[in-house]
């Protein structure tokens, strides 16, 4: 990924989430002063930060979920061919 696009798009997300508190800010009247804009960036950021690490886990939950069943039906159809195999050469030499 271009280095360049992450930043910008940082300084963007940034910006969008500076406009939205002072729009929400503006529209209540008499409560500049007793909210905290930089608590709030801090408070958005971390929110964002424990939702994307809850959902990177979750996707290699579901991926490791998905590899394991793999394998077990891999593992099962490998072991129906040696048993079918087998018992065909029982049946041969009977």
């Amino acid at each position: 990924m271009d280095v360049n696009f992450f930043e910008e798009y940082q300084k963007q997300l940034n910006q969008w989430q500076k406009e939205f508190f002072e729009t929400w800010l503006n529209n209540f009247t008499g409560t500049e002063n007793q909210l905290n804009f930089s608590d709030s960036i801090d408070k958005t950021l971390s929110f964002q930060q424990a939702f994307v690490e809850t959902t990177l886990k979750n996707q290699k939950l579901a991926i490791e979920t998905t590899i394991s069943t793999q394998e077990k039906l891999w593992e099962n159809y490998f072991e129906m061919l040696r048993k079918m195999t087998a018992l065909q050469t029982e049946q041969n030499k009977a």
